[in-house]
């Protein structure tokens, strides 16, 4: 089997890294789905590990954005079709090629923006109280009924 770029070893600290469709991720540890599978989304299009030190960027109906990327000299054209093209480069030139088509990066907050944060949600914290579910109560009717 080829090695091929870690995505989420690589980038995933700074860019939110997720899954090929066909993949349900749902139920399986991040780190044992292949990393074949990673994609990285950007605003103009989706990289993804091409094998070796390579990687692939698919672009769809951006023309503007493909010039770019061809105009920069560090992506090769794979494939191209009439709105969508398909082109690899090395991880070297990962930078370069983020600048052009914007990858997704995680969210990220200051120390103060995170104090805040658990200063106003402190509230709904769970109180380490045990739930023993709701009160039932079963009622009985007696029966009066005398014999002669």
């Amino acid at each position: 089997m080829d090695v091929c770029v870690n995505l989420m070893e690589r980038f995933g600290k700074r860019y939110r890294v997720t899954f090929d469709p066909v993949v349900d991720p749902h139920g399986r540890q991040r780190e044992k789905i292949d990393p074949m599978l990673q994609v990285l989304r950007c605003r103009f299009g989706e990289i993804y590990p091409q094998g070796g030190d390579m990687l692939a960027i698919e672009l769809r109906n951006h023309p503007h954005v493909s010039r770019k990327l061809k105009e920069s000299g560090c992506c090769m054209v794979h494939q191209e079709g009439d709105g969508e093209v398909s082109m690899l480069f090395p991880v070297e030139h990962f930078e370069t090629v983020a600048e052009i088509v914007k990858p997704h990066r995680r969210p990220r907050m200051s120390d103060e923006e995170r104090e805040k944060a658990i200063e106003r949600l402190s509230q709904y914290q769970f109180a380490g109280q045990t739930y023993a579910g709701p009160t039932v109560r079963i009622e009985t009717q007696t029966s009066t009924s005398t014999s002669a």
